[in-house]
């Protein structure tokens, strides 16, 4: 097995396996009234050219129900919610039930929402199927993940901490959050990150 892919595996691992907190960490995005009154909306910017925008952009990844090969600026236009997981991860699958609610009160035409893992394929194809849930389920290659580190820090795989991110139709990234967000909190972010 490739070294740096076991390294990250057991990296993901460590970070869901550790005793579940008795209180979540605050969500470390901006207040949903601020996000409502356009603070988001500057933060993300204007737009950022393609060819400015991070690697992981254009890594490709794996969708792990069709196998297609999709990258992240296959979808520019689109507001677009990241959120790295691991199956096994209980508060991971807390924040994706309230990201399932988020999706099915946005327009999907504007919003698209993304899960990535490390996890081998048919893992994350099971965890998706028994939750019901609907969107993109991705397997992500360590470099990709290492990417993110460089542009997020390490605690886009501390994973109990379910880590999420948000590019706009521009392609502005925004900053890393973390903490449970309710379905509310982030339909607000996703909203002043699409301008609307």
């Amino acid at each position: 097995m490739n070294r740096s892919l076991l390294v990250l595996c057991l990296l993901l691992l460590a970070a869901c396996s550790s005793a579940p907190s008795t209180t979540p960490p605050p969500p470390t995005t901006l207040p949903e009234e601020e996000a409502s009154s356009g603070a988001l909306e500057a933060l993300l910017g204007n737009g950022i050219p393609p060819d400015e925008r991070p690697a992981w952009h254009a890594t490709p990844l794996t969708e792990v129900i069709t196998g297609s090969a999709f990258t992240l600026a296959d979808y520019a236009g689109k507001t677009i919610y990241v959120q790295p997981i691991t199956a096994g991860c209980a508060e991971c699958l807390l924040q994706q039930m309230e990201v399932q609610t988020a999706k099915e009160r946005l327009n999907p035409e504007q919003y698209l929402f993304i899960t990535v893992s490390a996890d081998p394929s048919d893992m994350l194809r099971n965890y998706a199927t028994r939750y019901s849930f609907d969107w993109l389920f991705a397997t992500a290659t360590p470099a990709f993940f290492a990417d993110l580190m460089t542009t997020f820090g390490t605690e886009v795989t501390t994973l109990t901490d379910t880590p999420h991110f948000i590019i706009s139709p521009l392609g502005a990234t925004s900053t890393l959050s973390t903490g449970q967000q309710t379905t509310d909190q982030l339909i607000a972010q996703l909203t002043a990150a699409a301008g609307a």
